[in-house]
């Protein structure tokens, strides 16, 4: 949902379209993470739903508390990815283009899809510390099927609590550097 959204975050910039946001009496980073929503999109959400409740049924995993905890690791993980990805667009109000980062990230997110222990170190230390990947991707399956430790997921929720109050720092930060367009 929020990426098409933060994606235009550069257009609205270069435009001037971005003070129109600035005037509303809602928050400027839920207009600008929200304004747009797609039905067609939750269709997808129920397929994936679905996928995951027959894979985590044919491999025996499926009850209350995996499922639960599952559930809490996607939703830390979705806070994760909206984080990190609004540090990055953020930067469109100082470069013009931002096209590079974003390829650049979802470089790394595709890498995020096989279990850290298939990297290198030094790859392992990008997608953990550096930027999160895994707590994104690997963890909520982890947890789905009854193999996250308790330590992992504090960790998540600390990570995903410490992102957010960043991400949102830094849009502030930047939003406070934005001159409109039309001045």
């Amino acid at each position: 949902m929020a990426r098409p959204n933060l994606n235009k975050l550069p257009e609205y910039i270069r435009l001037g379209d971005l003070d129109f946001f600035l005037l509303k009496p809602v928050s400027a980073q839920f207009m600008v993470s929200c304004r747009y929503i797609s039905l067609w999109d939750s269709v997808e959400i129920f397929l994936g739903l679905a996928l995951i409740l027959i894979g985590m049924a044919r491999n025996g995993s499926l009850n209350f508390a995996n499922l639960a905890l599952g559930l809490i690791m996607f939703v830390l993980g979705l806070i994760i990815l909206y984080s990190i990805w609004l540090i990055l667009i953020s930067s469109a109000f100082w470069f013009v283009r931002v096209n590079n980062i974003t390829e650049i990230f979802w470089g790394l997110f595709m890498a995020g899809r096989f279990p850290a222990k298939a990297f290198p170190l030094w790859v392992r230390f990008m997608i953990t510390v550096i930027m999160p990947i895994i707590f994104v991707t690997t963890l909520p399956a982890s947890a789905a099927i009854g193999r996250l430790s308790l330590g992992m997921l504090t960790l998540s929720l600390s990570i995903a609590i410490l992102l957010f109050y960043l991400s949102h720092r830094f849009w502030r930060f930047a939003l406070s550097n934005y001159t409109s367009a039309s001045s």
